[in-house]
């Protein structure tokens, strides 16, 4: 395979990969990662079985955000809602962007959720200002339009709302080659 060759800029991170794709690189990227972390992780895989890693980093990640009631959360890329349920918060109603439709549920543990699933171009069909809280935890590294997807969580959150992100801080490769074990 031969190996993307891209901007020295990107490379020094000074631009971010993908925040200029147009709409058939948006399918291609799409396409690549829409059930990549349900194949790692959740098909009848050798990690199907797997207990999930980060529920104590979710609860310490979770603990200053405890104590307060959010009517509505949004959550971006949480599968099943292990990630979601681990934070320990009191939440009314869950929306859930998920790619993977094999993990929509109508509940997360026992909050009514509505799973969606994203659109290409990361517009999320919400009214500004709509939701309390945004959720994002590992997930930004698996989209292509970053910068306008961070914009349109910020867009949905009410003024005064409060928003979790986290993204790995570890490299975990070269992108544009293959990577045993990751999406």
């Amino acid at each position: 395979m031969d190996r993307l060759q891209l901007d020295p800029e990107i490379i020094a991170g000074r631009r971010l990969y993908g925040n200029d794709f147009n709409a058939e690189q948006l399918r291609a990227w799409y396409a690549a990662e829409e059930y990549g972390y349900y194949d790692l992780y959740r098909a009848d895989g050798d990690l199907a079985e797997a207990v999930f890693p980060y529920a104590a980093v979710n609860a310490a990640d979770g603990a200053p955000l405890r104590g307060r009631h959010y009517p509505v959360c949004l959550v971006l890329g949480c599968a099943e809602g292990d990630d979601l349920l681990a934070l320990g918060l009191d939440i009314g109603r869950l929306i859930a962007i998920e790619p993977a439709d094999q993990c929509w549920a109508d509940r997360v543990g026992t909050i009514p959720a509505e799973f969606r699933k994203p659109t290409l171009d990361g517009t999320i069909a919400l009214e500004d200002g709509t939701v309390d809280l945004v959720v994002c935890l590992s997930v930004l590294h698996h989209i292509a339009n970053v910068e306008f997807v961070v914009s349109e969580l910020g867009r949905v959150l009410k003024p005064g709302g409060t928003m979790l992100v986290r993204e790995p801080i570890s490299s975990m490769g070269d992108f544009r080659a293959p990577r045993r074990g990751l999406t």
